[in-house]
């Protein structure tokens, strides 16, 4: 289906005898475990993949106060947002720009 073999679909058998890494359907999130339909290739030794929800706090800038629990060169969640700086508002949702 995907000639990088990024997305695979087919049984789980046939994708752990051609990739290295192994696929997980279960997530850590501090204490909750959470199982999924959806699997993500991970090292070999991982039975779960462990998410700390801290990693997607925004970064610090020198503008502002920087919030409690906030890491320094922390990756932005919002970047990977669809809203635009074209939109201020969910009106604007409809009509984007040319």
């Amino acid at each position: 289906v995907c000639p990088s073999g990024a997305l695979f679909f087919g049984p789980r058998e046939d994708i752990e005898k051609y990739r290295r890494e192994k696929p997980v359907n279960e997530f850590q999130f501090g204490r909750q475990r959470v199982r999924t339909k959806v699997n993500i290739m991970t090292a070999p030794e991982n039975d779960v993949l462990p998410i700390d929800i801290a990693d997607f706090l925004p970064r610090e800038t020198p503008d502002m106060h920087p919030r409690p629990g906030a890491r320094p060169g922390a990756p932005d969640a919002a970047d990977a947002a669809i809203w635009n700086e074209w939109n201020s508002g969910p009106a604007e949702l409809a009509t984007a720009p040319e």
